[in-house]
């Protein structure tokens, strides 16, 4: 199946197109959708490997894409990265790290100050409260390090 025929059925670069067209992938998220699709492995990779050549398809803008997205609902970087890897992507936790702050606009650990203002700030009075917070924001995804910096400086302003 070539870009020029002209059957009814969609090509597998014109399947990719449409893929894309609807939201940010990443290489391997389009090499799936077109093996689900029926389209050949050998063939689905070569037409990835040709849209990321032609730059429709790109790791790393779909790696900054996720992370703003999941920043902005309150998910740390560990959380993000393991994400990303589901999604075919794999980066160092520092590497996420790096681009969480710089795509998120904040360090994490000033996100985490912002989502437990947000989320928690009537849920810090007991230890056991403090502790069920330190492990929701561990879920979310946040460093324990960090955490445990947030949770210090909210508490010295509270003084």
């Amino acid at each position: 199946m070539t870009d020029g025929d002209h059957s009814d059925s969609p090509t597998p670069r014109q399947l990719a197109l449409n893929r894309i067209s609807a939201r940010e992938c990443s290489a391997s998220d389009v090499r799936a959708y077109l093996k689900r699709k029926g389209v050949a492995a050998e063939v689905a990779r070569e037409t990835v490997e040709e849209l990321v050549r032609a730059g429709y398809v790109d790791d790393e803008r779909f790696s900054r894409a996720m992370l703003r997205t999941q920043a902005a609902r309150d998910k740390g970087p560990a959380y993000i990265a393991a994400k990303l890897a589901a999604k075919g992507v794999r980066r160092s936790g520092s590497d996420v790290r790096l681009i969480f702050e710089e795509t998120a606009g904040v360090s994490e650990e000033l996100l985490i100050q912002k989502v437990i203002a947000r989320r928690y700030a009537d849920k810090l009075g007991t230890p056991e409260n403090r502790q069920r917070v330190f492990q929701s924001l561990l879920r979310r995804g946040f460093s324990p390090d960090a955490i445990r910096a947030a949770l210090r400086t909210l508490e010295s302003k509270d003084r």
